[in-house]
């Protein structure tokens, strides 16, 4: 299962020359869980076990800055599904699921960029956005 995985999630984190899946490739559902996995790896991975709305409120700034288009990541949704990583505002259930998993995209390729993973990081970063996705999909994710 994790090689299947391993493709989609280097087109998420925008490792230079991943493949875009295709439209057979992998099912948007499973597109969206992968994605909300990377995020949530990397989210945990810079912040820790806690965030502030100020930091995430200055690591959005901050990514947007350096790493994105102008426009192309909304600063209080980014800010909205880092806090949601920690349970720190309300579900989003009223933001579609595609631009979810686009600004989570984002969030997760700016925030590898970022910290400046080797290869050898970024495989066990992939390790553990997968372990995640097989724990979940145990738990009838």
């Amino acid at each position: 299962m994790s090689d299947d995985l391993r493709a989609p999630l280097r087109w998420i984190l925008g490792v230079e020359g991943a493949p875009e899946p295709g439209p057979g490739d992998r099912e948007p559902e499973a597109l969206a869980r992968l994605s909300a996995a990377a995020f949530a790896v990397a989210v945990e991975l810079r912040f820790g076990e806690q965030v502030t709305p100020e930091q995430a409120r200055e690591f959005v700034a901050h990514i947007s800055e350096i790493y994105l288009k102008p426009g192309s990541l909304d600063p209080e949704l980014a800010e909205q599904i880092i806090l949601n990583v920690y349970d720190e505002v309300e579900a989003l259930d009223e933001v579609p699921l595609e631009k979810t998993v686009e600004a989570q995209n984002l969030i997760a390729s700016a925030t590898v960029q970022d910290m400046g993973f080797t290869e050898d990081a970024l495989d066990r970063f992939m390790d553990d956005v997968v372990d995640l996705i097989v724990s979940l999909e145990d738990e009838d994710f």
